[in-house]
């Protein structure tokens, strides 16, 4: 965790620890999750900009003050009473009867090709689309130790763009397709 020397390294700055706890509580409040990298941006922006002598500053033992990943989660720990609380739910599930599905899917396509006189590999193609989202909703966030309830704002919000890719079955790749409405 801390490591002793960087420990009380802001012992000196209540007034900075102050507005680094402000900036995160206010950001919380309105429910942006904040992970572990979100927290050390809002910290090192502070640090930087209010003290930036604090990273050349060399302890008894020859280190220099380095704002780790668990340095973030230890100051929010101590001053905050955080913790890093995740959102869980059930992974993807094969339908019981996976097996029969494929055959069906592979009849289809059989008589697909069949009836409507596909001779040609590059006639035959493959296609998927994806949704990519600018900014990804965070479904972990750092919250008071023992809370029954984590809010997340945006959460049921995204905004994203379909991407539609294809190949045929000769190999040809087709252009991406775009699509940002509808």
């Amino acid at each position: 965790m801390y490591q002793n020397t960087c420990k009380n390294i802001l012992s000196d700055h209540p007034d900075i620890v102050k507005l680094i706890l402000t900036d995160l509580c206010s950001l919380h409040t309105v429910g942006v999750a904040l992970d572990t990298l979100r927290c050390r941006g809002i910290i090192l922006a502070r640090l930087q900009h209010s003290i930036p002598e604090i990273f050349e500053h060399v302890a008894k033992d020859g280190s220099r003050f380095r704002c780790t990943e668990n340095w973030v989660k230890q100051f929010l720990a101590d001053h905050l009473n955080w913790s890093f609380c995740r959102a869980t739910r059930a992974a993807q599930k094969l339908p019981p009867n996976v097996e029969q599905v494929l055959l069906d899917q592979f009849l289809r396509l059989a008589l697909t090709i069949h009836d409507c006189a596909i001779f040609d590999a590059a006639f035959l193609v493959n296609i998927d689309q994806t949704n990519i989202i600018y900014q990804p909703s965070n479904t972990s966030t750092f919250e008071v130790t023992g809370s029954k309830q984590v809010v997340v704002l945006g959460q049921e919000e995204k905004r994203a763009f379909t991407i539609v890719n294809g190949i045929s079955a000769k190999g040809h790749v087709l252009p991406l397709q775009l699509i940002y409405e509808g």
